[in-house]
Parts: C-alpha cells; sequence; structure tokens
C-alpha cells in the first residue's frame, strides 16, 4: 500500500456503516465495488461497507483460528489478543493484495483483532465509532442476526467487554479519532473525514446519511 490503511471499527450496533458511508461519500475508497459488500435492509439501510474478501479470508479466519466465533458475538477471542509475528506479517503480505486499489477497511470485528492489525500496519489511521452503550444493547437484541445473546443485559455485558478493548486500543499509542456519529448534524463530521486525509464536503456528506433510519442514543436502527 503506498499510504497507510484506515480503519474503521467500533461496537457492532454502533454506526460503524454510517461513519464508512459518510467517508466513502467523501472520497475513501474501501475497495473494488465488486467486493464491496453495499447490501441493504431493515437492519442496515446505508449497506456494510464491508470487504467480502478481507472479512472471509483474514477477519474469520483470524478469529476462527482463536477458537471464537467468526461472527463476533459468542464467543469472543481473549481481550489481550496475542499478536504472533506470523499473524502479523500474513496479515501485512494479504491485505494490500485484497483491498487494491482501495486503502481503507471497515468492520467491527477488526476492534477484536486489533493487535494484529497494529502490528502489521503500525502507521494506520484508526476511527473509533461510539455510541450510548444501552442504545447498542438494545440494537443488538432487535437485530435479527444478532442471535447468538438473549436479552438486554447478555448484550450489555458484551458492549461493555468491547468498551475495555476500545480502552486498549487507545492507549496503545495508535493514531486514532473518535466518532459519535449523528445523520442530524454535521458538527462529528467534518473531523473523522480530514483525519481520514480527506477534504471536507459538507453536500457529500449529507446526501451520505439518512436521519430517518437513525434515533442516536435511543435505539434504531
Amino acid at each position: 500500500m503506498r499510504a497507510p490503511p484506515v480503519f474503521v471499527t467500533g461496537c457492532a450496533r454502533s454506526g460503524t456503516s454510517m461513519v464508512a458511508g459518510a467517508l466513502a461519500a467523501s472520497g475513501l475508497n474501501f475497495g473494488a465495488p465488486r467486493y464491496l459488500n453495499r447490501k441493504k435492509g431493515p437492519n442496515q439501510p446505508r449497506g456494510f461497507y464491508e470487504h467480502k474478501r478481507v472479512k472471509r479470508i483474514l477477519v474469520k479466519t483470524l478469529l476462527k483460528s482463536m477458537g471464537a466465533d467468526p461472527l463476533g458475538q459468542l464467543p469472543l477471542p481473549p481481550r489481550r489478543v496475542i499478536s504472533t509475528v506470523d499473524d502479523a506479517l500474513w496479515v501485512r503480505h494479504t491485505l494490500p493484495g485484497l483491498l487494491e486499489p482501495g486503502r481503507a477497511y471497515k468492520d467491527a470485528k477488526l476492534l477484536l483483532l486489533w493487535p494484529i492489525f497494529r502490528q502489521a500496519f503500525p502507521a494506520a489511521r484508526w476511527i473509533i465509532v461510539r455510541r450510548d452503550r444501552m442504545a447498542i444493547a438494545e440494537s443488538c437484541e432487535r437485530t435479527s442476526f444478532m442471535r447468538k445473546r438473549q436479552g438486554v443485559g447478555a448484550w450489555l455485558e458484551w458492549v461493555d467487554d468491547h468498551l475495555q478493548r476500545i480502552e486498549d486500543l487507545k492507549a496503545s499509542g495508535v493514531s486514532y479519532c473518535e466518532v459519535w456519529p449523528d445523520p442530524s448534524r454535521l458538527d462529528p463530521w467534518q473531523a473523522v473525514v480530514e483525519f481520514a486525509g480527506l477534504a471536507w464536503n459538507e453536500d457529500a456528506v449529507r446526501r451520505a446519511l439518512v436521519p430517518g433510519a437513525w434515533q442516536g442514543n435511543g435505539g434504531a436502527p
């Protein structure tokens, strides 16, 4: 890769796809369109913006190798993921070929594997998406593909595990920007767009957002 990659991650159901969509509209390349998951539905009105080959070949393979759920629900990998040299070299060798000509990857499950990706790409920029913990848990409980835990209380434990991983990632010395997305306001967006190395384009971001599909800290989607 000619430039360090941009990784977009955060707890699932926190708005990572919304952020990726706004960044894509601003010019960030998430990979060849034929590999990009843009499928929309009631659980994801914007599409997921995940690169299908990276998800299958790298992310799911690494999670399976740790005995963790490839969907990132149950069980989770240890919080202190052991970043082996072999894993990091494999990621560093494989990711650019999968993403070319893109240079960004979005996946909530990166938060479960960040030590490996940090070792592989120490200069990467990390965009960490945040949302109220109860809103995430309630969204998980409503979402059709989040089925490996039952009840808001169980999802809150899962969210809290992810919040600890966020703090671990931030404390590791990576270059990062946190964003609390809100499609009804533009002020959270300029900083994250510029952090990704893009020019701020208010009209492009405004067109990418779907305010009616998001109720902020209150719940939906």
